[in-house]
């Protein structure tokens, strides 16, 4: 009976213990163990993905044990989350971190210190009540975290994170000939009440995802039964039952209920925002401790993400109109690192960090300037695009209109007439609009762009995070002599991290493309 015990205790200590090769800095701490109730988050977010699955197979299967199945399913995945607990380990040496997982495939990663961009904690509830948190860390290497650590205790957080900053302070102290007594000072930068969350939540639509995903899955399923004829017939009595008495039945008191349903679809969209914005970003604060920006927010689930203030690759200013109309706007930071500061956010939003998801206008420069103080925009002196660049846009208007009034000719015959000068008239405004606040500037240390005009866009780039300058003509631009000047960052993907301005007169392009390589190549690039 022993043999097996034994067999299990071989195994364990087998795969916990490290091993060779040795490296250099191995000697500089000992191997620390991931905290002991982290294997039952491991397991408790396998069951969690099996649940779902799980509840078809109930209801699919009915008297059959084909739910049985499952079983062959968590197990395995259990057991693999025993194996990583009692394989993972990591080591903090003198400048890198070292983590070590896997048992057939060992798999040992080092990380210098150096090329930490965020350090990001996670705190559902439960993480809360055991007083433990989900590490991400991040670096400029890809999309993802370079190492996820579930989970360790508050005390080994905030080691990792002494040792991370300390060595980066002293770094940036010895280069800077700076002293590294204000790094203890922390300055509140900004705290979001309940009522400036609910602001957000009705300038916001992010409840009209929920709607449209409900929507979907009725629509998937025929879930609605409704007898639409049958409610044109009752129509009339719904608008009396509501209040609204109509005279004459029939179109009228149909189109009324319509209104009625829409304006109802609005409220439950603008009462979901509200929700999720009470959710996502309750208890919202930005805190500065020497260069370092650190960000709180979260009801149920807590995020912590911490970034330097000088790995910030790109800042971007955004206002819709219902921001214009309350005197608001959002401030948004996107570092090279590859996960998640906004971790549970779309996938399209990694490398982006909120750091003031709703902020009073007049607020907005004394923030960024406590953000990237060597960027100063209050002086500026903006660039406009060429006249011809209206006619460009108003024309490409024009030609992507195009499609849709052809259609609407065939669908509603003379009525698309009325489309047709809906889409005129929209591509002269766009055009007129769209020029109007686009505009460029140089400042000593960055460039900015502003963009748009239903969404307007500030998006500011120092010349130390330059990567590529790039000039690109299509054969449009070539016919008008204009071309698209591209500015990226690091880690630059197909979403953030790029700066584009089109319609540039050429040799105001080639002059432009010129001054930035030169400014960027004066500057040494540190992450």
């Amino acid at each position: 009976m022993d043999c097996p015990r034994r067999v299990l205790i071989v195994f364990v200590t087998c795969c916990s213990s490290p091993w060779r090769p040795t490296m250099p800095s191995d000697a500089a701490s000992r191997p620390q163990r991931l905290h002991p109730v982290s294997l039952l988050f491991t397991i408790g977010s396998v069951a969690r993905k099996m649940l779902l699955p799980g509840i078809l197979v109930l209801f699919v299967a009915g008297g059959n044990n084909y739910e049985l199945a499952l079983i062959f399913f968590f197990v395995p995945a259990a057991i693999a989350a025993v194996v990583k607990y009692a394989t993972y380990s990591y080591r903090l040496g003198d400048d890198e971190m070292m983590v070590r997982e896997g048992v057939l495939t060992r798999n040992e990663r080092h990380i210098p210190y150096a090329r930490i961009q965020n350090i990001n904690l996670v705190q559902n509830p439960f993480h809360r009540l055991l007083r433990v948190a989900e590490v991400h860390l991040e670096t400029a290497s890809g999309t993802k975290p370079e190492a996820i650590i579930r989970v360790l205790s508050l005390a080994s957080v905030e080691t990792i994170r002494e040792r991370v900053f300390k060595n980066r302070e002293d770094r940036s102290n010895v280069a800077d000939g700076a002293v590294g007594e204000q790094a203890d000072h922390v300055q509140s930068l900004l705290k979001l009440p309940t009522r400036e969350l609910i602001l957000l939540g009705l300038i916001s639509n992010r409840g009209m995802a929920v709607i449209a995903a409900v929507m979907g899955v009725a629509w998937q399923f025929d879930l609605w039964g409704f007898d639409w004829s049958r409610i044109a017939e009752q129509a009339p009595k719904l608008t009396e039952k509501m209040g609204i008495p109509i005279e004459k039945p029939g179109l009228t008191a149909t189109l009324v209920l319509g209104v009625v349903a829409v304006i109802f679809g609005i409220l439950l969209m603008k009462f979901l925002s509200i929700v999720w914005a009470l959710f996502r970003f309750y208890g919202f604060t930005l805190e500065r401790s020497g260069r370092d920006l650190r960000a709180r927010y979260g009801l149920f689930t807590r995020y912590t993400a911490a970034v330097p203030s000088n790995r910030i690759q790109l800042l971007s200013l955004r206002t819709t109109p219902l921001h214009r109309l309350w005197n608001r706007s959002g401030v948004l930071a996107e570092t090279a690192g590859g996960g998640s500061g906004n971790q549970g956010e779309e996938r399209s939003e990694t490398h982006r960090l909120w750091l003031a998801p709703i902020i009073e206008s007049d607020k907005v420069d004394a923030l960024n300037r406590a953000i990237l103080p060597d960027v100063d925009l209050r002086d500026a002196q903006w660039n406009r695009l060429p006249v011809r660049a209206r006619r460009r846009i108003r024309n490409l208007c024009f030609v992507l209109s195009t499609p849709v009034t052809i259609v609407a000719i065939v669908v509603l015959g003379w009525w698309a007439i009325v489309v047709a000068a809906a889409a005129f008239v929209w591509s002269l405004v766009h055009a007129a609009q769209w020029w109007k606040h686009a505009a460029w500037t140089l400042v000593p240390t960055a460039m900015a762009f502003r963009s748009g005009w239903w969404t307007r866009r500030l998006s500011i780039v120092r010349f130390a995070k330059i990567q590529t300058v790039s000039l690109r003509q299509s054969p449009f631009d070539r016919r008008h002599d204009m071309a698209r000047l591209g500015v990226d960052t690091a880690g630059a993907g197909k979403v953030g991290h790029r700066l584009s301005i089109p319609f540039l007169p050429r040799e105001v392009a080639v002059e432009l493309h010129d001054r930035l390589a030169t400014e960027a190549a004066k500057r040494s690039f540190r992450w």
